[in-house]
């Protein structure tokens, strides 16, 4: 499986404010846009779990 995040776009909020969305792919396909705090909640969750060797 291949993740990568290619491009970014700037989206408005519902209170009008603007924000910067990534777009993450999964094997070439779009799969979400998410802000950086999400991306951030999910580093900070994968950091927790047991390291896989």
């Amino acid at each position: 499986m291949h993740f990568s995040i290619p491009e970014t776009e700037v989206r408005s909020g519902e209170n009008g404010s603007s924000y910067v969305a990534y777009n993450i792919h999964v094997n070439g396909v779009l799969h979400c846009r998410v802000r950086y705090s999400q991306l951030l909640g999910l580093h900070e969750q994968v950091r927790l779990l047991p390291h896989l060797v």
